[in-house]
């Protein structure tokens, strides 16, 4: 049985209509009329999404390039580790520190430094530090 149908056996799953939405065309999602909703709460949601605090770090992004070997080793490192760490199959007081211990032999401080300085630079460039 596929991951799917295994945890369907064990959470309800909503495939058709819920109490307070609806699937419609199979991939989009809409609410019904008098489900339990507060009437408001489109209202309150723009003035909750108007009044977010915008991230100085918005458009920032970094390739990479100077630590491509470095990236690559910490993404097998990672994936060697990290799905038995984050389900609970592997023991973290045993593997956490393996894991850590790994990703700094595999270059991840570098990756880190390298990320802060092109971060810096980017700050400064666009005027936001």
């Amino acid at each position: 049985m596929g991951q799917l149908g295994a945890w369907s056996t064990r959470i309800r799953i909503c495939t058709t209509s819920c109490e307070h939405y609806k699937l419609v065309n199979g991939t989009h999602v809409s609410t019904i009329k008098d489900g339990g909703y507060d009437p408001k709460t489109w209202e309150i949601t723009k003035e909750w999404n108007n009044s977010a605090i915008v991230s100085p770090l918005l458009g920032f992004s970094w390739d990479f390039p100077a630590v491509k070997t470095e990236k690559a080793n910490v993404d097998a490192v990672m994936k060697e580790y990290s799905p038995g760490l984050l389900t609970g199959t592997l023991d973290p007081a045993e593997h956490l520190a393996k894991y850590n211990e790994k990703l700094k032999s595999a270059g991840i401080n570098k990756i880190v430094e390298g990320a802060q300085t092109a971060l810096d630079a980017w700050l400064q460039e666009n005027g936001k530090k």
